[in-house]
């Protein structure tokens, strides 16, 4: 649990001072709020000089205090305790991210909440690097629910449990699923280790850098060569309105500090 004075911390960055009450209206400008003002980063992994803690005062100060943002071990990690301090009961799943993989069976990298208010079932997600619903999904499968541009569904499979699947162009494919056995803060240790400091983690070798609204997407896109380069990109409704190739750290600096609100000096980005 976080102490009164961290919660309100947390709160003010998220734009809404003085929150009370677990309720389906709150919980959802709660979600939305994290994602708006908090980006989806792995500049921890990068830069911590001691393995990134998942413990909850360790994700305060790199989060909130120091505004390093996170990737979903640690913004989901910070998310749960912020919701159980507000008095919701959350329930954590272990997840497999499908969306933009080969593999029809990939392995577990995603920690899902369950969130319960109001006689109804939620799955919260603060901790998506793009794609992702602004506030949450009812636990609800086969209904198609709208959420700003985008649709999603939620199917049972009996061999992945609940698959949560997102609209595209080409109808709607699985972007994550999971079982619905809990897990505990202990159980993401292992595979956050292992996404912290092997070199082959895709964390490591690439840098993520993302935040959203509800209909607009700011992000830093991936060299799809070696003699591209990265870009800062705007998708809005989701068509793309931005594309600035980013030349030097400085550039990069400021596009962080300016649009995802990340403190760091330009010695710490990546070439």
């Amino acid at each position: 649990m976080m102490t009164s004075q961290q919660l309100e911390a947390y709160l003010q960055l998220i734009g809404l001072p003085g929150l009370e009450g677990a309720t389906p209206e709150n919980l959802a400008l709660l979600q939305r709020g994290q994602l708006e003002h908090i980006p989806y980063a792995t500049l921890s992994l990068r830069t911590e000089k001691e393995f990134p803690s998942l413990e909850t005062e360790a994700l305060f100060e790199r989060i909130v205090e120091r505004r390093r943002g996170g990737y979903c071990f640690e913004l989901n990690g910070l998310f749960a305790e912020v919701l159980r301090t507000l008095g919701y009961q959350v329930t954590e799943y272990f997840g497999r991210w499908h969306f933009g993989e080969t593999d029809p069976v990939p392995m577990r990298r995603h920690r899902v909440l369950r969130v319960d208010c109001g006689g109804r079932a939620f799955i919260a997600d603060a901790g998506i690097g793009g794609q992702g619903p602004v506030v949450p999904l009812e636990l609800v499968c086969g209904q198609e629910q709208k959420r700003g541009e985008r649709a999603y569904l939620l199917v049972r499979d009996p061999q992945l449990g609940i698959v949560v699947k997102t609209q595209t162009p080409e109808g709607f494919v699985p972007f994550y699923s999971f079982t619905e056995d809990p897990h505990f803060p202990q159980d993401f240790l292992y595979p956050h280790y292992y996404y912290s400091t092997v070199p082959e983690s895709r964390f490591l070798q690439r840098f993520y850098m993302h935040r959203q609204t509800e209909f607009v997407q700011y992000f830093i896109r991936h060299p799809e060569a070696p003699e591209t380069l990265r870009a800062f990109c705007i998708r809005e409704n989701g068509v793309e309105t931005h594309c600035e190739r980013i030349l030097c750290r400085e550039q990069l600096h400021k596009i962080l500090t300016c649009h995802f609100g990340v403190h760091c000096s330009p010695e710490e980005l990546p070439d």
